[in-house]
Formats: C-alpha cells, sequence, structure tokens
C-alpha cells in the first residue's frame, strides 16, 4: 500500500467520528458565545478550522488554551494522523525503524513525566510537545504489540472483566509527586500493552 493510500484509509475511518464529535461540539461553543464566555468573533474562524481537522487559534485563556474547544478530546485524533503519517512514510518503507521511532517515543515520554510529574497533558497549545511524545510511543508500542501478538499468540487470554478490573485499578490509584510519575509510566508503557496483549486472545464467541 503506498503512502497516499494508506492515509486515505485513515481520514475515511477517523474523518466521520471526528465530524460527529466537531459538529455536536459547536452547539456548547453556540451557549458559551451566548452567556459571555467566548467572544462572537472568534466562534466561525475557529469553527472553520476544526471542521477541516486543524485546531483551534491559539488565544489565551479563556477562549482557547485548548487545540479543539469544540470537542477536546479530538486532539488525539490529530495526533494519530500524524503518526500515522510517519508510519506511511518510514515505516512502510522500512520496517526496522519501529524500534528506533518506539525508542524515541519511549525517551520522549520519560522525559515528559520527570519534567510535567504526570502524563495527563498535550491537549493545549502549552502542552504541545507533551502530545507528540505521548502518540509516538503509544503508536508505535501497539504497533510492535501487534507485530509480536500476531507471531507469539500467548497461550491464554486475560477476560474482559479482569481488563476493565485492572484498567480501574490504575486510574483510581492516589500517587503523588515521584509515585505518580512512576504510575503514570508504568500504566503506558507496561500494564496497558500487556493488558492489550494478553487481551486480544478474548475474542466474542
Amino acid at each position: 500500500m503506498s503512502a497516499a493510500s494508506f492515509m486515505r484509509q485513515r481520514f475515511i475511518r477517523l474523518g466521520p467520528v471526528y465530524l460527529v464529535g466537531i459538529g455536536l461540539g459547536f452547539v456548547t461553543l453556540v451557549y458559551a458565545v451566548a452567556i459571555g464566555l467566548w467572544p462572537a468573533a472568534l466562534l466561525l474562524p475557529n469553527m472553520a478550522l476544526m471542521a477541516v481537522g486543524l485546531p483551534a487559534l491559539p488565544f489565551l485563556p479563556p477562549y482557547s488554551p485548548v487545540l479543539y474547544p469544540a470537542n477536546y478530546a479530538a486532539w488525539s485524533l490529530l495526533f494519530e494522523l500524524i503518526a500515522n503519517f510517519v508510519f506511511a512514510l518510514v515505516v512502510l518503507k522500512s520496517r526496522s525503524m519501529v524500534g528506533v521511532l518506539l525508542a524515541i517515543g519511549a525517551i520522549g515520554l520519560i522525559v515528559v513525566a520527570t519534567t510535567q510529574g504526570a502524563l495527563s497533558a498535550g491537549f493545549s497549545w502549552q502542552t504541545l510537545p507533551i502530545a507528540l511524545a505521548r502518540v509516538t510511543f503509544s503508536f508505535f508500542a501497539g504497533v510492535v504489540t501487534y507485530n509480536v501478538w500476531s507471531r507469539y499468540r500467548p497461550p491464554f487470554a486475560i477476560p474482559m472483566l479482569v481488563q476493565v478490573a485492572a484498567m480501574l485499578a490504575v486510574f483510581v490509584i492516589p500517587a503523588q509527586g515521584g509515585a505518580r510519575i512512576a504510575v503514570d509510566l508504568g500504566a503506558v508503557m507496561i500494564v496497558f500493552p500487556a493488558l492489550i496483549f494478553f487481551g486480544a486472545n478474548d475474542a466474542p464467541r
């Protein structure tokens, strides 16, 4: 598959969901304008940008500190497309680059966690570099996890209820400071890939 064909498939898969989310979020921005939380002059230009997948203009709070004020979670789709674009240009031509990109992402993730104290950022203009580190590791960790799973499938599966319980346990750990850094890195780099790797065998029957 060519890079152009690969990216076309990504847009077809992610585009409809993105547009529905932005459309629903538009209603909330209209309401924000109506009650004075947003200036009317920012509404149309920012919605035009978000309608074509671009982030809103980087105005200071309280107007638009986040990348996608119509749908905060849309920032992750933007960076997923960026990771897919790198995958199409680099990895589809040289599979050995997966390990290099994963290592770069891991280093970036460690730097972000130790300097920021956590990994819960990336959705605003101020934390843009954090988003790049998060998506680089997570995306290529997913590629590696799938490649290993497809060749060496584990002899057992983690039942869905156990997966859910493990995720909830990670989310509710009341850690602070250095413990928060360790929990976040451990979850992203070890627990979640392991849940995906072993949980993928728990196919519906």
